[in-house]
């Protein structure tokens, strides 16, 4: 599936308002002013997008003061990196990455077909869809919003990972309907925003994992193999 259907499909859709003009991006860029459209990425034209015949892999930067009224979207093998400013909905498709440390993303931050994205930090204010093989790690950010009322943070769908990274984060069943499960988080991520309270919904075929932080000036953080190995050396030394 390509980034043209990804973005108007199910959930993603039932955000996204209607825009009819694009903005191709084929090579580097950095995006720090206002674009009345959407951000096509790893694509020069209209057509070879529709017909997903992208030959580019660019690296784009979104940061302050950018400010997108449409959403954008990588494809093509590209990476985009999001620190500051706004956009309205930030996808991902075809073996592209998304790397987002701050800035807000007023609707949904959706990934999906074979890529690989991190959430360090920054705003999403309509929750996080991620799926077709897409992998995503959260170790930050703030998720003030959800899908189905405003209910659901997470959503993970056909065969896609989520993992996130903090302390003390943990998921209880809650419920399930139809065949997705419904789980409430709670914990802290690494950047310290809070998980407590939000909602994760899988369908049968995703998955999450827990990866613990490392404590910051702490013993417990080098773990037991790292124990081993300082001791080692020390031993050395002597």
């Amino acid at each position: 599936m390509t980034l043209k259907t990804f973005a108007f499909i199910g959930l993603l859709a039932a955000a996204a308002p209607s825009y009819g003009q694009y903005t191709f991006y084929p090579n580097d860029a950095t995006i720090n002013y206002t674009l009345n459209s959407n951000a096509v990425i790893g694509y020069g034209s209209y057509y070879p997008w529709q017909n997903g015949h992208g030959t580019a892999s660019p690296h784009v930067g979104i940061i302050a003061p950018a400010s997108i009224s449409g959403w954008a979207g990588a494809s093509a093998y590209s990476f985009v990196t999001m620190s500051g400013g706004t956009v309205g909905r930030l996808l991902a498709d075809d073996h592209a990455s998304l790397r987002l440390t701050g800035g807000t993303v007023l609707n949904d931050f959706g990934v999906g077909f074979n890529t690989v994205s991190e959430i360090l930090g920054g705003t999403v204010m309509h929750g996080v869809v991620v799926e077709q093989n897409a992998r995503v790690t959260i170790s930050g950010g703030n998720f003030s919003g959800g899908y189905l009322g405003g209910g659901v943070n997470f959503i993970l769908r056909d065969h896609s990972v989520a993992t996130f990274v903090g302390t003390g984060i943990t998921a209880t069943y809650l419920y399930s309907q139809f065949s997705t499960k419904y789980y409430g988080l709670s914990g802290t991520l690494e950047d310290g925003h809070s998980l407590t309270g939000k909602l994760l919904a899988i369908d049968p075929n995703a998955s999450f994992q827990v990866q613990v932080a490392p404590e910051p000036q702490s013993i417990a953080a080098f773990g037991v193999g790292a124990l081993a190995l300082l001791r080692r050396r020390a031993k050395r030394s002597k």
